[in-house]
């Protein structure tokens, strides 16, 4: 089907890296072409100048149809990228359970590290400090 519609040296190439099936942009030029042929017969000058006008105007139309195509499959493409080497930079769960052991070590070596400098400032104002208490919460029945 795309070799009969293709009779340049150049639409064999295109029909044969298409592989000889059709596709949607095909299909459409050659339900155009079939439409062109069964208008009025006739081999007048404005006849094919308008034939010719109505054809360009039709390409134009698909082409930037498939400009916007391509331009969103770029845009795709580019998050979708963009997400893997995200991905790329996160480390592992091993590593990332780690990390938030050690933070949370590091939080309560902080606020014991507060606890005591407000117990010395307080001393040092003379305030009575009652002994240091502790508390420790767990769910163990």
């Amino acid at each position: 089907m795309i070799g009969a519609f293709f009779s340049t040296r150049w639409g064999e190439k295109v029909a044969a890296k298409l592989g000889d099936k059709p596709n949607s942009l095909v299909l459409s030029l050659e339900d155009f072409r079939q439409k062109q042929e069964a208008g009025p017969a006739g081999g007048d000058a404005p006849l094919r100048e308008r034939q010719k006008t109505a054809a360009l105007a039709f390409l134009n139309r698909k082409l930037e149809s498939i400009q916007l195509l391509l331009e969103r499959r770029d845009k795709e493409a580019y998050i979708v990228e963009e997400g893997k080497q995200a991905a790329a930079l996160l480390p592992s769960c091993a590593v990332l359970d780690k990390i938030l052991h050690y933070e949370t070590k590091l939080e309560r070596q902080m606020y014991r590290a507060m606890t005591q400098l407000e117990r010395v400032q307080r001393m040092r104002r003379g305030e009575t400090i009652p002994a240091p208490l502790s508390v420790e919460v767990s769910n163990r029945e």
